[in-house]
């Protein structure tokens, strides 16, 4: 065997070894990755086929991304394929596979990247609210796939009725107490979950006049 040469190369900047001619035999699919940890491999490649299949010659993959550029290795043979080490949610998207050389056009296939990922509360605000008046509380969360949204008050889940009313939209819930009353002041939970993980944040909803009015002494 002539055995395998490994090269260091920017996948940015490449220069193509000269075969005669080449061509994909699998197109790239969709891929998904459970990325519950950040510490997944992602694999990309395309395999080629020479005509000429006595004679060695290195073919070059290149995966592009709109905002990264990668680093990966030349492999002697039919298989080309880049490796990302520890690939986390920021890369997922759409990449491009080309491969090309000086005597053939270039092949070009994409494949779209989803790294899943367990949901993070990225934002959750208390708020204020007037007896006899609307409040909202609102909670906002990233995650792959898309979050469900729940609400709790002292570990009851709450739903829309009886003047509540619970909007969810992919990444964002909010809950909606359309006349505030003495009782609907408190601590309130909201839950984000997918397949991968659960996450919760607490907020609050208090009175306008909560500080003026406790010191007051009778």
């Amino acid at each position: 065997g002539h055995g395998t040469k490994q090269q260091d190369f920017t996948i940015c900047s490449l220069k193509i070894a000269k075969v005669k001619e080449f061509t994909t035999r699998k197109k790239p699919q969709s891929i998904m990755i459970q990325n519950s940890s950040s510490i997944e491999n992602l694999f990309l490649g395309i395999r080629l086929r020479n005509n000429e299949q006595s004679v060695a010659y290195f073919g070059i993959l290149k995966i592009s991304h709109t905002n990264f550029c990668f680093s990966g290795r030349e492999v002697e043979g039919e298989e080309e394929y880049l490796e990302i080490l520890g690939i986390t949610r920021e890369q997922s998207g759409k990449y491009e596979c080309k491969a090309a050389n000086e005597v053939s056009s270039a092949d070009v296939k994409q494949v779209k990247v989803t790294v899943n990922y367990p949901p993070t509360i990225t934002e959750s605000k208390s708020n204020e609210a007037t007896t006899g008046r609307q409040a909202s509380l609102k909670c906002e969360a990233s995650a792959v796939p898309a979050p469900d949204f729940e609400w709790y008050r002292d570990d009851t889940r709450i739903n829309s009725a009886n003047g509540l009313e619970i909007k969810s939209t992919e990444g964002q819930s909010s809950l909606t107490v359309t006349n505030v009353t003495e009782e609907h002041y408190g601590n309130y939970t909201c839950v984000a979950a997918n397949k991968l993980g659960v996450t919760n944040a607490s907020l609050v909803l208090f009175s306008k006049y909560a500080k003026q009015c406790k010191f007051v002494q009778k």
